[in-house]
């Protein structure tokens, strides 16, 4: 019996995987697809639009999807309190997504910024959040494989949509590229929410009261500026470098960005399934004090991280340079030293694949977030001086530094 639940926790394991890296082929094939089909300017655009969106998702929902897993564990047993807790982040995300909605609706009337472009991140902004959301939801009662199927579907939709799209009419993907981007990460939100209000029908059993919704409030509150600033840090530290090259460089260095990024992404991806597998066991191991399997979890998660990254990164790169594809580009010296570095910089995120669990799980949320925030402002000043004079390979380091630094401390000081 024993030797089966081995088996079939090693079976998901290795589905979550597979899911996880045809995800991830199909961002370098949708990259491959945009610069072939549209462009590499188009390229660029699609990155800007993608990182402002994940900035939003980080401000519009709060943390909350940090601290689900942790706090739904903690009311184990305790039916009602689960779904009261539920409940109240139903609510709270949605009043969150409308007001910063609103919020960049204000901002664009005072400002040049694109309307459709600004309406894209509102769009791609609420399709992230709500798939973060759905996809700790279902984690938390244990459909771990579609908790991570409900992020991974999202580019093999856009996959598919740009090759559709560009058999039926080239003309109508140029004109509306976007547009169909947009669309395919909404469906794929839409359709993994309702799913997982299906499954959780004791939603619907309960009525939230305004005092259990107080209690609630009252519980999140303290942690909310901690969880803000670990979720907006963790998400500049690797989106605003897109948005800085995009502003200083042009839509064409940012299309060549992307490429590099998404290169080292591939190998980087091994860091989803690792977390989704050992994230559980490490919330276990951490609420009942348990230190030495909390590190004997850790150091299997490091040790897994780096053999998946080192193997998978270094026939990555080879075939990327084997295929004829853009010869003009790739073998720039900006263009490889750049790699280089975003390369070191996956190196050092897989070498800590559980950083965010852990540092939500040890209760340490309000000091990692404000160390992070920190981290995030000095970077984000380095990247506004540094980077229209040295390019995309101060862009580089810049996240590299803040990668390294950020990870050395909470692990040494938290």
């Amino acid at each position: 019996m024993l030797f089966m639940k081995v088996c079939l926790n090693k079976d998901h394991m290795i589905f979550n995987l597979f899911q996880k890296y045809s995800a991830v082929f199909s961002k370098f094939l949708n990259t491959l697809l945009i610069v072939v089909f549209i462009g590499l300017e188009e390229l660029g655009l699609y990155a800007f639009l993608l990182a402002s969106s994940n900035i939003f998702a980080s401000i519009a929902g709060l943390g909350l999807r940090d601290i689900f897993v942790r706090e739904f564990l903690k009311k184990k047993g305790k039916d009602n309190d689960q779904i009261y807790f539920v409940l109240f982040c139903e609510i709270l995300i949605k009043i969150s997504l409308i007001l910063s909605s609103l919020i960049v609706l204000l901002i664009i009337n005072f400002t040049n910024i694109n309307f459709w472009h600004a309406l894209s991140v509102i769009f791609l902004g609420i399709a992230e959040t709500s798939s973060q959301m759905t996809s700790q939801k279902l984690r938390a009662i244990g459909h771990n494989t579609i908790s991570q199927l409900c992020l991974n579907v999202r580019p093999i939709i856009v996959s598919l949509s740009l090759l559709v799209c560009y058999f039926v009419s080239s003309a109508f993907l140029q004109n509306y590229f976007i547009q169909i981007a947009v669309i395919s990460y909404l469906l794929p939100a839409m359709f993994f929410y309702l799913y997982w209000l299906l499954k959780y029908k004791k939603l619907f059993s309960i009525n939230l009261r305004y005092k259990e919704f107080n209690k609630n409030l009252r519980n999140f509150l303290p942690e909310l500026p901690g969880l803000l600033a670990l979720s907006i840090g963790n998400k500049a530290t690797s989106r605003i470098d897109v948005i800085f090259v995009s502003s200083f460089l042009g839509m064409t260095a940012a299309g060549m960005y992307r490429l590099i990024t998404q290169l080292v992404m591939i190998a980087n991806a091994s860091i989803y399934p690792i977390e989704s597998y050992y994230k559980k066991k490490l919330a276990i191991t951490i609420q009942s004090k348990d230190k030495f399997q909390s590190s004997q979890i850790m150091t299997k998660a490091s040790f897994l991280g780096f053999i998946f990254y080192i193997c998978i990164l270094l026939p990555a790169c080879l075939l990327f340079y084997v295929i004829p594809f853009e010869e003009s580009i790739k073998y720039q010296d900006e263009f490889i030293i750049s790699l280089i570095i975003v390369s070191l910089t996956g190196l050092v995120r897989s070498l800590v694949p559980l950083l965010n669990s852990y540092v939500v799980f040890i209760n340490k949320v309000n000091k990692a977030g404000s160390i992070l925030f920190i981290i995030v402002l000095i970077s984000t000043m380095l990247h506004y001086f540094l980077v229209p004079i040295y390019g995309l390979v101060a862009t580089a380091l810049n996240v590299f530094a803040a990668t390294l630094v950020w990870r050395i401390i909470a692990m040494r000081f938290l």
